[in-house]
C-alpha cells in the first residue's frame, strides 16, 4: 500500500526525475538543489519556513542565506523526520525504512518523527542514518558518495553485489550477480549513464559472463550474447576471498 502511495505522490510532485536522470534546480531563495535518479520532491515555502519534502530518491542541497526577514529555517522532510540546515552542503536519501544523510559543509540538525525522540546535530564530515524513532551513531562522510551529481559512481573496494545494486538505481533493467562472485571487490569511477559499458568493463576485467535474459514480461525482448569491452571507463576490479570460476554477472538489458 505504501509503495502505491509513494508512486502517486512522486507522480504528482512538484519536481521529479526519471530513472537515470539528474535535475538541477535553483530554488526561490537561491538554494541549489540537485535531484538524483528516480527522485521526487515537493516545495513548501512560506513566510515561516522553507521546507523541501523528499518523497522518494536522493537530493543534494547547497543552502543559500535567506533574504526574507526574518530569515526562515530550511528543512528537508522525509518519512522518518526532518533535517534542519545550519548553513550547509549535504545529501539526503530516502530509503524504504530509514533516511541517509551526509554533511559536507556546515551542520544539520536531525529530528526523528516520533514524539519525544532525541535530536542530533550532525557536523560537517559526518554521515548517519535515522529512523522515525532514533538517529544512528555518526560515521565519516565520503564526499565521493555525491559523485552522482557529476554522473559517476565512485567505488572504493565495494562488493560486486553492492556495486550492482547502486548501478541498478540508474537503469530500468534488473541487475544481479551469482552469489559465488558477489564478494569480488570493485574500485574506480564509473559513468552512470552507460550501464552496458560498465558491465562490459566489469566482465572483461573479472572474466565474468554477462547473461542477458529474455525480458518479454517487460515488453523488451533481449538476446543472449557476450559483453564487449568499451573504451573510456576508469575502474579497477580486485578479487578478494576465494578464487571463482567465470559466472553470470548481470542480466536483462532492454535497450
Amino acid at each position: 500500500m505504501r509503495e502505491h502511495t509513494v508512486w502517486w505522490r512522486a507522480w504528482t510532485s512538484d519536481y521529479r526525475t526519471a530513472v537515470g536522470e539528474h535535475r538541477n534546480l535553483l530554488l526561490p531563495d537561491g538554494t541549489r538543489l540537485v535531484l538524483n535518479t528516480g527522485s521526487a520532491i515537493d516545495l513548501r515555502f512560506s513566510d515561516a519556513e522553507r521546507r523541501v519534502v523528499l518523497v522518494t530518491g536522493e537530493i543534494f542541497i547547497a543552502t543559500a542565506a535567506d533574504a526574507h526577514a526574518p530569515a526562515r529555517p530550511f528543512l528537508v522532510e522525509t518519512a522518518q523526520g526532518t533535517a534542519l540546515a545550519l548553513g550547509t552542503r549535504y545529501t539526503v536519501r530516502q530509503r524504504e525504512r530509514d533516511t541517509d544523510i551526509s554533511v559536507f559543509e556546515g551542520a544539520v540538525q536531525i529530528q526523528p518523527r516520533q514524539r519525544g525522540a532525541a535530536a542530533l546535530i550532525l557536523q560537517a564530515g559526518g554521515a548517519t542514518r535515522y529512523t522515525a524513532q532514533a538517529v544512528a551513531a555518526s560515521e565519516a562522510a565520503d564526499e565521493a558518495s555525491a559523485a552522482w551529481k557529476e554522473g559517476f559512481i565512485v567505488a572504493r573496494g565495494m562488493r560486486l553485489d553492492d556495486f550492482l545494486a547502486e548501478l541498478g538505481r540508474y537503469s530500468r533493467d534488473a541487475l544481479s550477480c551469482d552469489p559465488a562472485v558477489a564478494g569480488l571487490r570493485v574500485s574506480g569511477s564509473f559513468p552512470v549513464r552507460d550501464a552496458r559499458a560498465v558491465l562490459a568493463a566489469l566482465s572483461a576485467t573479472l572474466d565474468l559472463r554477462v547473461d542477458e535474459r529474455d525480458a518479454f514480461w517487460r515488453g523488451r525482448p533481449c538476446a543472449w550474447r557476450p559483453a564487449a569491452r568499451r573504451p573510456g571507463l576508469r575502474g579497477k576490479l580486485q578479487k578478494s576471498g576465494r578464487q571463482a570460476d567465470p559466472f553470470s554477472c548481470l542480466g536483462c538489458q532492454g535497450e
